[in-house]
């Protein structure tokens, strides 16, 4: 399920070359070596385009968070005994200033407000990255109103 989640939140790398040439496994885990998948060797600028990703055409700017990844982790592991939610952890980490976090006293965390140079939307990635690759665990809760969060 996390490969798959993965395939689908990838904004970047051409679909069928992901389907064809590797295995997705391999293809984001990049100590193990490609595998072909169905055989075929696919090169993306035979896309053309026809998907998605590629009919985008947009250029992305690709950033070594390795730095924040390293905060984020020092930050949910000083919150490991408390029972937080994944958005909770990245308002931590952008510094915000609500009445929950003051409260919790988690602005006095080594780690609060350490991401605060990103955006928002690169934070959420960058935590759900952690987790679908078991950086991070995430542990589904019922909430009062019965939903799992």
């Amino acid at each position: 399920l996390k490969q798959m989640v993965m395939y689908c939140e990838n904004l970047m790398d051409c679909r069928r070359e992901m389907l064809l040439k590797v295995t997705s496994f391999a293809l984001f885990l990049p100590t193990n070596p490609p595998r072909k998948y169905f055989d075929q060797d696919f090169d993306r600028t035979l896309c053309n385009g026809t998907c998605d990703n590629c009919a985008r055409a947009h250029t992305y700017l690709v950033k070594d968070l390795s730095e924040a990844a390293r905060s984020a982790l020092t930050l949910v592991t000083a919150m490991a005994s408390q029972r937080v939610t994944l958005k909770h952890v990245a308002d931590v980490f952008k510094g915000s200033r609500t009445g929950k976090i003051q409260a919790s006293g988690h602005d006095q965390l080594r780690g609060y407000g350490q991401g605060e140079h990103l955006h928002k939307g690169d934070i959420d990635r960058l935590l759900r990255t952690m987790v679908l690759r078991d950086v991070l665990t995430e542990y589904p809760e019922e909430n009062r109103e019965g939903f799992i969060v």
